[in-house]
């Protein structure tokens, strides 16, 4: 009994030493225990500034970013994903959604801090069952909730999930910022591009692209207003139209243009359905070895053609979205997510694509997807 007293007594004289707030006893008041006030001191910072995560823990299908919040009186949040226990010195500073990509049970610890004092701990685990990085050669992952919460915020970095450091950036062409728009989509946020003030982003290098024919191309946007052409990425080599990639959302239908000049409108045939400029849609490509292009528009395949020459793009350094390489023509839309592989999806990989947007956006586009 008294080895247990005494780590007691240990425990508090430590947690005395991290408390920078005086106790609240009366030194006219005899019966009032210094020790007892600041547990009681504890208790209340803790009931005060819970932490909340957003998805809760849980066992989903796919990939989830998670907002962390915590009380009012909560200085900083740190969290970690490593398994180490967070700390007023030890986590990652919590600024926006945490990502969780990968099919794995992913554990989240966060510490909710006051006056460099943890105030409250959070743990909980996410047990991921698919993930797009579990496609092959998956070169570039952009997800709006994973930026922030803050509705009208200005996007200067929007970070690349893919693993191969590809982040966006706005272009010092570009007249201002895209923005955050959140709750775009069932709860979910968007990031909106204006043709007028010709807001396009573009990586400072493109890493892992070898530049083959084939690829897989995911975009969930809602168009804005209805230009004649804009584009939606440009992958190519920065500074030259040669060799260049562009994937357009035209008024009449969603393209894949393959071209030495990205401006001519000579794209590799056409799907068949127009953006929507009331609701997201969801357009995707894919290009086998061959070069053959299926396009597909909300779930449904929308048309075919084949890739017209140039075929080879080994020389790309840098990919554009919301322009083309040539900055003459720009996007007028809000975009939720775009993913694009540098492979070929059959059929049954283009319905796990889309039961991830089905089952993130509550979209219906994916066919047994639970």
């Amino acid at each position: 009994m008294k080895s247990v007293l005494k780590l007691l007594l240990l425990f508090l004289v430590i947690n005395l030493s991290e408390c920078t707030v005086s106790s609240p006893c009366n030194k006219l008041d005899s019966s009032c225990s210094p020790m007892t006030s600041i547990i009681l001191e504890r208790l209340i910072r803790s009931s005060r500034n819970t932490i909340s995560f957003s998805p809760a823990g849980g066992t989903y299908k796919f990939d989830q970013f998670v907002t962390i919040t915590a009380g009012p009186a909560a200085s900083v949040i740190r969290y970690t994903t490593d398994g180490s226990e967070p700390s007023c010195t030890n986590g990652t500073i919590f600024s926006t959604p945490v990502p969780l990509v990968s099919a794995k049970t992913h554990t989240l610890r966060a510490a909710a801090c006051i006056d460099s004092v943890v105030a409250n701990t959070r743990n909980e685990q996410y047990i991921v069952s698919q993930s797009p990085l579990a496609g092959q050669n998956l070169r570039f992952w952009y997800s709006a909730d994973s930026i922030g919460t803050q509705n009208g915020m200005e996007v200067k970095v929007w970070s690349d999930y893919s693993g191969n450091g590809n982040h966006l950036y706005p272009s010092a062409n570009s007249l201002s910022n895209p923005t955050l728009v959140t709750n775009a989509l069932n709860g979910k946020p968007s990031v909106r591009f204006s043709s007028s003030q010709k807001q396009f982003m573009n990586t400072k290098t493109m890493t892992s692209y070898t530049g083959s024919r084939a690829g897989t191309g995911i975009m969930v946007l809602k168009k804005y207003t209805s230009q004649s052409e804009e584009v939606l990425f440009s992958i190519g080599f920065l500074g030259s139209t040669v060799n260049s990639r562009n994937w357009r959302a035209n008024v009449t239908n969603p393209s894949l243009c393959s071209s030495l000049s990205p401006s001519a409108v000579n794209c590799a045939g056409a799907a068949n359905s127009n953006i929507s400029t009331t609701a997201y849609s969801v357009i995707i490509f894919t290009i086998d070895s061959a070069g053959a292009v299926t396009y597909y528009y909300n779930g449904v395949s929308d048309g075919a053609s084949t890739l017209v020459t140039p075929t080879s793009f080994s020389t790309a350094n840098t990919m554009f979205l919301g322009s083309g390489l040539n900055l003459v023509n720009f996007l007028d839309a809000e975009i939720l997510e775009v993913i694009f592989f540098e492979q070929g999806f059959d059929a049954a990989g283009i319905n796990t694509v889309h039961c991830l947007v089905q089952n993130k956006y509550a979209l219906a586009v994916g066919t047994s997807c639970q």
